[in-house]
């Protein structure tokens, strides 16, 4: 009889710390998301996106309290040229070891952990990998609602070591333009 009551106080006890720390991890729509990349050179720039991505957002309530996103670094695809040979010979350069090495790290994540909201807005603060190196980034969503959130920010490739030589180190933008809208569901 005790071990009954001690098995139905315990069932009780783990039912409701469930209950109260429940949060709602949602998957993101890979189908209705995108992210966009934007990089520029004194000769131009080019322009493509990322065909391949996955992550989640935790939520409480309607409040974002973390979140990941994982990018496939060999699904870069670029969208400005369009003679495929010269595409095809961006997207090598793209993934080599003078700029994101996929080979040796395909995969590119941004983990957050904190939310900031401002008057200035609300800010995405985490650390982003990319080639193996961690830096504490912080991205400003221009617009938010319970599915989604877009947003453009800039990453500074010497913080990740992408140094494409010397001479194209001088031609290209130490920064490049991520532009994405992410759907939850």
């Amino acid at each position: 009889m005790i071990n009954i009551m001690k098995e139905k106080l315990i069932i009780a006890i783990i039912s409701l710390t469930i209950l109260m720390a429940k949060n709602d991890t949602l998957k993101i729509d890979i189908e209705n998301s995108q992210i966009l990349w934007d990089g520029n050179s004194l000769k131009g720039g080019h322009n493509g996106s990322v065909k391949s991505f996955s992550g989640f957002i935790i939520k409480d309530k309607n409040k974002i309290l973390k979140g990941e996103v994982i990018v496939n670094m060999k699904s870069l695809e670029n969208e400005d040229i369009k003679n495929v040979k010269m595409k095809k010979k961006l997207i090598k350069v793209l993934q080599s070891s003078d700029f994101f090495d996929s080979e040796n790290y395909p995969k590119t994540k941004f983990t957050f952990e904190e939310v900031k909201i401002t008057n200035e807005g609300t800010y995405l603060i985490g650390q982003m990998r990319i080639k193996g190196k961690v830096v504490k980034e912080e991205i400003k969503l221009e617009s938010i609602d319970n599915n989604s959130a877009s947003g453009k920010f800039s990453i500074n490739r010497s913080k990740y070591d992408i140094y494409p030589g010397f001479f194209m180190n001088l031609v290209i933008d130490k920064q490049f333009d991520i532009d994405f809208k992410i759907i939850i569901k």
